[in-house]
């Protein structure tokens, strides 16, 4: 009976992680951190901080970072969509949008 009621509750998506914006905006902020090598304050999520032009990401970094951010979320991100991924925000709203 308990194993029913755990399956059932499995399949529901109670047992999912639940998140928040904030807490996407913490994931993609350490996440750009740790590839950069920079410190946290630098990257501007409001401020729409350009990956390439204000970071200095190249496609190896891009790359690592939608590794990343796929395995934390465990979601997939197709290379199409990833290619929109020009600021700091559309990383945010494109994971928002998809584990919200």
């Amino acid at each position: 009976m308990l194993l029913k009621s755990i399956k059932k509750s499995w399949l529901k998506g109670s047992f999912m992680p639940k998140y928040t914006r904030e807490s996407i905006e913490d994931a993609v902020l350490s996440c750009i951190s740790n590839i950069m090598g920079c410190d946290m304050s630098s990257v501007d999520l409001y401020g729409h901080t350009h990956m390439t032009e204000d970071i200095g990401m190249d496609s190896l970094d891009f790359a690592q970072m939608v590794n990343q951010l796929e395995f934390i979320y465990k979601i997939k991100i197709k290379g199409f969509k990833a290619n929109s991924f020009m600021r700091t925000t559309n990383v945010v709203d494109y994971i928002a949008k998809k584990v919200l």
